[in-house]
């Protein structure tokens, strides 16, 4: 319950704390519910809680989450053949920084991009970063540093 509560306690949330002096990130002034409805000052709404003990639970079931991502060399798998070599690098927890049950939950109040962290949320491409992604005919243009190919 301790690491739920400091990875919980590291985001960004919508709002602000009640109090300045409050030593946890939770109950916040100035949040929205995933409705739209405003969220009584110093209360905290179920989603949160709720997402708290998923995460607690979770962090039971598999330790490991509590580093999950924070070691990028843990999920690196590297293909060769011959003269070229093609490294594929994907987080371990690809929802998100949290369990999808947990993002779920707690997506609503996050803050900013956390909030479509594993959400499914579409990105939209400008006609320059899709031109620069997939290059000006449309099929992709890989880069060595973003996708990690290399000839040797």
């Amino acid at each position: 319950m301790v690491t739920a509560t400091r990875q919980m306690d590291a985001e960004s949330w919508t709002g602000a704390k009640t109090t300045t002096s409050q030593p946890l990130a939770w109950p916040r002034t100035g949040v929205t519910d995933r409705e739209g409805s405003a969220v009584a000052s110093g209360t905290i709404p179920a989603d949160i809680v709720n997402g708290f003990f998923e995460l607690a639970l979770a962090l039971i079931a598999d330790p490991s989450l509590a580093t999950a991502g924070a070691d990028p060399a843990s999920a690196v798998k590297s293909i060769s053949d011959g003269k070229t070599s093609l490294t594929f690098w994907s987080p371990q927890n690809a929802g998100g920084r949290f369990p999808s049950t947990v993002q779920a939950l707690l997506g609503p109040y996050l803050s900013g991009s956390a909030a479509a962290v594993g959400l499914g949320a579409p990105t939209l491409l400008s006609d320059s970063c899709a031109e620069k992604r997939f290059g000006a005919a449309g099929r992709p243009a890989f880069d060595e540093d973003e996708f990690g190919v290399t000839e040797s």
